[in-house]
């Protein structure tokens, strides 16, 4: 079995549409959501933190240190050239 951790950010004026996705898999769609992740041999695991806080970074390490799979979603790279960034 594999974990994933999905890294997605909460922004401003978008609460109510991770409301509505978190109640999707934990509600109505909750059997649908699991047998899929049970398919592909994936645990699912939630931590909420405040990714700007560097402590909480490190928080998240200890706390999701079995994990196998990352999907950052967080969005958190500015814009900009890529050579600029780097």
């Amino acid at each position: 079995m594999k974990t994933l951790l999905f890294i997605n950010p909460l922004k401003p004026g978008k609460l109510n549409a991770y409301k509505a996705f978190a109640s999707e898999i934990t509600g109505p769609r909750r059997v649908e959501f699991i047998d899929l992740l049970n398919g592909y041999g994936i645990s699912v695991k939630a931590i909420g933190i405040d990714l700007s806080d560097r402590h909480m970074i490190f928080k998240l390490a200890e706390k999701a240190s079995d994990i196998d799979i990352l999907i950052n979603n967080a969005g958190a790279i500015p814009g900009g050239d890529l050579k600029v960034l780097s």
